[in-house]
């Protein structure tokens, strides 16, 4: 199956075999939200790719036995927009800045970041969104343009990392968060996990 491509082209191309920064915290700050009070959005974005890189993710219990599914598909609701990955994920967690509830509508972004490697788009063409981060690099936010369904997520400073949005996976179950981000932008009603590790902004 080929990898398919908007028309902007915002994915970039795979990895080189044996080349395996894309999933690196220190050459991959994928997740790049809106910088905390008083931190730099180098330190942030450096900060939260840390984190994926030396948090455990949460495993699923699968009839005794503790993994991450090896591939998984997702789309749109209206079904337009089709997607698969075959790799685990590299990092799940909950973004809650501003710009994440208003691209979802809600609380906070469940984020499921994979590598663009192992991402291939299988039906269907999203619509891009683009916004800019502190640091002047692109945003790009995807989503079907028929059903309006949120779907993807790239920062163009990060070309190895597609992020998908967790209720586009045909089986969004398994989705388990290792922390919480940007709490101190959090709504009074977002209740969340008290057992998941919090910062304030970016992790650091």
């Amino acid at each position: 199956m080929l990898r398919r491509s908007p028309p902007n082209q915002p994915f970039a191309a795979p990895a080189k075999s044996g080349d395996d920064r894309t999933h690196r915290s220190r050459d991959n700050p994928a997740l790049d939200c809106q910088s905390s009070k008083g931190r730099s959005p180098d330190t942030a974005t450096q900060g939260l790719m840390g984190v994926a890189k030396s948090v455990r993710l949460p495993k699923i219990h699968l009839g005794g036995m503790c993994m991450l599914p090896e591939y998984f598909t997702g789309g749109c609701a209206c079904g337009a927009i089709r997607y698969r990955s075959e790799g685990v994920p590299r990092y799940m967690g909950n973004c809650h800045c501003r710009d994440c509830q208003q691209a979802t509508g809600s609380a906070y972004f469940p984020a499921v970041l994979v590598k663009q490697a192992d991402f291939k788009l299988e039906k269907g063409e999203p619509k891009w969104f683009e916004r800019r981060a502190d640091r002047g690099h692109a945003m790009l936010r995807g989503f079907c343009s028929d059903c309006g369904s949120p779907l993807f997520l790239i920062n163009k400073v990060s070309e190895g990392a597609m992020i998908l949005f967790a209720g586009s996976l045909d089986d969004p179950s398994w989705y388990a968060p290792s922390r919480d981000i940007y709490v101190n932008s959090a709504q009074p009603w977002d209740k969340m996990d008290p057992h998941l590790p919090k910062s304030d902004g970016m992790p650091t």
